[in-house]
């Protein structure tokens, strides 16, 4: 293209012709002299510009003059920068040296000055390092008292192996003020916030889960430590994982016991009023047609919930190791019809690292105790729960709302253990096939993936969450089909 077309002065060349012979007879070309280049200052007239870009501004040329080594940069054109991928788990670096960790849901879980950063994206080294940050349990801060009745012993809750549980009232906290200048007109000033960094409990009733027998401390310390690491000193994260399990409010050192959320009823306590409810209704209707005692929707909210909670621990490296509905506790005021399943009970739990020695696990409960653990015990070895005998355990537990009663309900301990080791307590508890109505034959869909003999079958927790979703997705297609019929 003529530059001449785009307005740029035009400049008139005037070149010597090169010679083969040089002046001092040697052979080449001659430089053409500064001379022999003149300006004309002539001016073509501007040629249209509809293929062409506007001249860029001065400021800009300086500015593209700066970053012109840069190759995205070339002719003012800048990329931009690359959005960063949003992982799960992240770590994020207040200081050189300082690491925060973040759950599953972008929260808070852990903060520990002595971890680099090679370490952050370690799976391994993350669980190893938040757990050596737990040595220490933390501590309550809030004064409580324990109940005494009217012949002045201690109120309980229940009791276990190793443990009693007993009812305390937690003192009122005396609120923090900021000062203020007296004679500001300015509204009042808001409390502030605790400094422990934790969940306080409110004045009322907490749980105060104490030592039943001596050599029980080791046992309540080491679930001290699993509370603390899966609720961090943050009270996001103490939130988040309270939707799955009691609250912990911190170790009592001076008595050697945990201070915990008051949540006094538990499923089997729960199961079995709606039990005897549809046994009366059934009574009044002649009718001996079975049924989910708790109702389908409402067992579909507890599966939902309990397997999303075993999900969680599992997903930080932890094995509840004694699960069992006298273990799962019905919180009200959240969840399907103002009931919300949560854990309670690590006593038995550790956490899976290779590095870390894990607990050998000496509390069992016969009928949810997995076919391959019954024959070790057998056997007299030593076992350690896993995350397969955790879902089976749960799928066990489940059969609880659906029929209102433990599995093997009136046979003897010699019978319980020998059908527990046949690992089919599906087959036992639910109706026949050719009896069972469509909501049994998706509590059986739901439940076969985990209750199977055969663990290298058993699914695991994310997988069992994925199934949960499609049957409850298939059971609600089902009940609007099923309504809109009766409607017509």
């Amino acid at each position: 293209m003529d530059p001449a077309h785009l307005g740029v002065p035009q400049l008139k060349l005037d070149v010597t012709t090169p010679s083969r012979q040089r002046q001092d007879g040697k052979s080449g070309f001659r430089r053409c002299p500064p001379e022999n280049i003149h300006f004309t200052g002539e001016r073509r007239p501007l040629a249209s510009r509809v293929w062409s870009s506007p001249p860029a501004s001065p400021i800009f040329q300086q500015f593209s003059e700066q970053f012109k080594e840069v190759p995205n940069c070339a002719h003012g054109n800048f990329t931009p920068p690359q959005t960063p991928v949003q992982h799960q788990r992240r770590a994020s670096f207040t200081t050189a040296n300082e690491a925060i960790f973040h759950d599953y849901q972008g929260r808070v879980i852990h903060s520990d000055p002595s971890i680099n950063k090679g370490q952050l994206f370690d799976p391994e080294a993350r669980v190893k390092n938040a757990w050596e940050a737990c040595q220490q349990p933390r501590i309550c801060s809030r004064e409580y008292e324990i109940r005494l009745n009217e012949s002045s012993q201690r109120e309980e809750f229940g009791r276990g192996a190793w443990s009693i549980v007993y009812k305390a009232e937690c003192q009122t906290p005396q609120p923090k003020f900021q000062s203020s200048a007296p004679n500001l007109l300015s509204p009042p000033v808001s409390p502030i916030a605790g400094t422990d960094g934790c969940d306080r409990p409110t004045p009322g009733l907490v749980a105060v889960k104490s030592l039943a027998r001596r050599d029980g401390q080791p046992v309540i310390e080491q679930e001290a430590r699993i509370l603390t690491y899966l609720q961090p000193s943050c009270s996001n994260s103490i939130s988040y994982a309270g939707r799955f399990m009691t609250k912990f409010f911190g170790y009592d050192a001076s008595l050697t016991a945990l201070v915990l959320e008051a949540v006094p009823l538990t499923m089997i306590e729960y199961c079995e009023q709606q039990a005897m409810a549809v046994r009366e209704e059934s009574r009044r209707q002649r009718s001996m047609k079975p049924r989910v005692v708790v109702g389908m929707d409402v067992w579909l909210g507890f599966a939902e919930q309990l397997i999303d909670g075993l999900k969680y621990f599992h997903d930080h490296s932890v094995v509840h190791g004694d699960i069992k509905p006298m273990n799962i506790l019905l919180r009200k005021g959240s969840g399907t019809h103002g009931l919300q399943p949560i854990y309670c009970d690590f006593s038995s739990s550790h956490v899976v690292h290779p590095q870390i020695e894990p607990e050998r696990t000496t509390a069992w409960t016969i009928e949810f105790t997995a076919p391959e653990v019954l024959k070790s015990i057998a056997r007299g070895d030593d076992v350690v729960a896993t995350f397969s005998n955790d879902i089976f355990a749960l799928g066990v537990s489940l059969l609880t709302p659906v029929m209102g009663n433990l599995p093997y309900a009136g046979a003897s301990e010699f019978q319980k253990r020998s059908m527990a080791m046949q690992g089919t307590p599906l087959a036992f508890e639910l109706p026949r096939p050719r009896d069972r109505s469509r909501d049994f034959v998706l509590i059986d869909k739901l439940l076969s993936a985990a209750v199977i003999r055969h663990v290298d079958q058993r699914v695991d927790a994310s997988s069992w969450q994925s199934l949960h979703r499609e049957i409850a997705r298939e059971w609600k297609l089902s009940e609007s089909a099923n309504q809109g019929t009766a409607q017509s």
